[in-house]
């Protein structure tokens, strides 16, 4: 299981930059444009960082931490491409791709955080001495 959870950060991290590269590279913007698009790229290639980071990681709390801030920041970016669209520095149908791709990769670790939450749950709910039922594999 861990051989393809680190297989499946490192495929996200690959993906989301490549998506990334592409849009930027679709335009050249005027001194406002130029710095949304750079903030833009900017956030996505840390939230990249950070998800490849998550597939080296073997500290429990610190891949939580990692993947908190790797939302933080895939969250900024999508904002930064709303603001984008909305300004006509790109059309929707040029953040389409970028935009649709870092929902699911939003979504991804929304679910992530969430099931650790929920394994947390489970532990702390269980009397002390009982089996850990494999839980403490979730991150």
């Amino acid at each position: 299981m861990e051989n393809n959870q680190k297989t499946a950060y490192e495929t996200a991290a690959k993906e989301l930059g490549e998506r990334l590269v592409a849009l930027y590279k679709k335009r050249f913007f005027p001194r406002d444009g130029k710095a949304f698009a750079e903030m833009l790229f900017t956030a996505g290639v840390e939230a990249g960082s950070l998800i490849q980071a998550m597939s080296q990681l073997t500290d429990r709390e610190l891949k939580i931490e990692t993947a908190n801030e790797a939302l933080l920041q895939i969250s900024r970016a999508e904002y930064i491409l709303g603001i984008m669209c909305s300004a006509k520095y790109y059309t929707a149908s040029e953040a389409y791709d970028l935009k649709s791709y870092m929902v699911k990769v939003k979504d991804s670790l929304k679910a992530l955080l969430k099931n650790v939450q929920d394994a947390a749950r489970i532990r702390q709910a269980r009397p002390f001495g009982s089996s850990n039922d494999g839980f403490d594999e979730l991150v």
